[in-house]
């Protein structure tokens, strides 16, 4: 089994929306791993952004296959991997603006 932590920084205006927002992208993940909602948390570095994280497990997926099935323009640092949202970046779920994503 391979497991990962996704961290997420996305725009919600207030923690239901982010909480909506978090069942979501889950089904979205679910597609392709075994999600489970870790943190629905205010950041308090940008006050309409929630801190949304994952743990994912996956039999089939490495790190490669699990950052091209979630986002494209990913930095790799080690094993782990950062994603920021510009006008060329894209993600399996457009409210993501940062990503993190580390293999345990």
């Amino acid at each position: 089994m391979n497991n990962f932590f996704l961290r997420t920084y996305m725009e919600a205006k207030n923690e239901v929306e982010a909480l909506e927002y978090a069942q979501i992208f889950e089904s979205k993940l679910a597609a392709f791993c075994q999600p489970s909602l870790f943190k629905v948390k205010k950041y308090w570095k940008i006050p309409d952004h929630f801190e949304i994280s994952f743990n994912l497990n996956t039999e089939q997926h490495k790190m490669e296959k699990i950052t091209k099935l979630l986002g494209t323009q990913w930095e790799a640092h080690g094993d782990f991997y950062i994603w920021q949202h510009d006008n060329k970046t894209t993600f399996i779920f457009d409210k993501v603006r940062w990503a993190s994503l580390e293999y345990l």
